[in-house]
């Protein structure tokens, strides 16, 4: 915000935080993963903490197999990387099944 010379403020950003579990899917979202969804195991893996995930999944209304976030991977420093290898044995599938 400093190089746009923007004002904020640390209650700006709570909001923001607090907007994102009202945010819906863009609409052509769920006919998508719906489809998808017939044919193979749909899983979010989300760099969000699970109860910022949560609303969002449930705005979605689509039948995930597994949500997988970086707070159940331990992974809340942003330094570390989140691979998608380890998330792969939490859902017994092979890391070469994943897109």
């Amino acid at each position: 915000m400093d190089l746009s010379h923007l004002r904020y403020t640390n209650s700006d950003g709570d909001r923001l935080v607090a907007a994102v579990p009202t945010w819906g899917p863009f609409p052509d979202t769920k006919p998508v993963l719906d489809q998808l969804g017939k044919h193979c195991k749909l899983v979010i893996i989300s760099n969000a903490e699970d109860d910022m995930i949560a609303q969002n999944v449930r705005n979605m209304d689509v039948e995930f197999y597994d949500v997988i976030t970086a707070e159940q991977a331990a992974l809340t420093n942003p330094l570390h990387r989140f691979s998608i290898m380890p998330c792969a044995g939490w859902i017994a599938i092979e890391a070469t099944s994943c897109m």
